[in-house]
């Protein structure tokens, strides 16, 4: 099985570094406990290291994932 990984940053106007703000992570994997590691990432590198706002993490296994994902674009 092949996993994607893709971490969007949010209301980022430039790709300089240091003009992010907030971090959304969407992870597609066919096994649900694919995704520890890359949620491990996430919390240690994007929230913790960059001091980034976390928007959501989304998976394909949550229930109403494309609601959800429309809420979180919409409260932006």
């Amino acid at each position: 099985m092949r996993r994607v990984l893709t971490i969007i940053p949010v209301l980022n106007v430039s790709l300089r570094p240091g003009t992010f703000k907030k971090v959304a992570m969407l992870l597609s994997s066919g096994d649900p406990d694919m995704n520890v590691g890359a949620r491990f990432s996430c919390d240690g590198d994007f929230l913790g290291y960059l001091g980034l706002e976390d928007v959501g993490i989304f998976t394909n296994h949550d229930e109403n994932v494309a609601d959800r994902i429309r809420q979180m674009e919409a409260a932006l």
